[in-house]
């Protein structure tokens, strides 16, 4: 699975170990490098230095209509379009930018197109954030993902079910 633009891969899928596979943007590629060089004596306070510059959700942000589709992790066996509209409608997501800092947005309400593929889910919905989000360029979406309460940013990234990938609707 990618999604390639310009010979250049935004989207692939990379295998955690025999029972895990994780959907993975190119710029969170280099997030792992950053927080796995190194010593292991040092992983944690890596991936706390990440999470305490996280850019917070501003309740007072603009909402924004953005287009996109759900990628879904392999490994997940539920009806993705029931998991996401029960569970993480009016949710906390998260999305890592190129600023090398996650960003949290709210989801406020997401609604799939009907003639979606099994493989390919199309959505409309609104989100709120203060981050610019590109327009009709799939070549540069954002990938938005669930940020668990109980997890740090990095943990949430490695244990997703799936990804928003969104650029603003015309």
């Amino acid at each position: 699975m990618c999604q390639k633009c310009n010979d250049e891969m935004q989207y692939a899928l990379m295998k955690v170990n025999e029972h895990k596979s994780i959907i993975i943007d190119a710029l969170e590629v280099e997030l792992m490098d950053d927080i796995y060089a190194g010593s292991k004596e040092g992983l944690h306070e890596r991936i706390n230095t990440f999470d305490s510059n996280t850019k917070l959700f501003n309740e007072d942000a603009p909402e924004k209509n953005v287009i996109g589709e759900v990628l879904v992790n392999p490994d997940f066996p539920d009806d993705i379009k029931e998991h996401i509209k029960n569970n993480f409608v009016e949710k906390l997501f998260v999305t890592y930018r190129p600023d090398k800092a996650f960003h949290e947005f709210g989801l406020i309400s997401i609604d799939f197109e009907d003639n979606s593929k099994e493989d390919i889910i199309k959505f409309k919905a609104v989100i709120q954030t203060d981050f610019d989000v590109p327009k009709e360029d799939f070549c540069n979406a954002i990938t938005g993902f669930v940020a668990y309460g109980n997890l740090s940013k990095f943990e949430s990234l490695l244990n997703r079910d799936f990804v928003l990938s969104f650029h603003l609707a015309e």
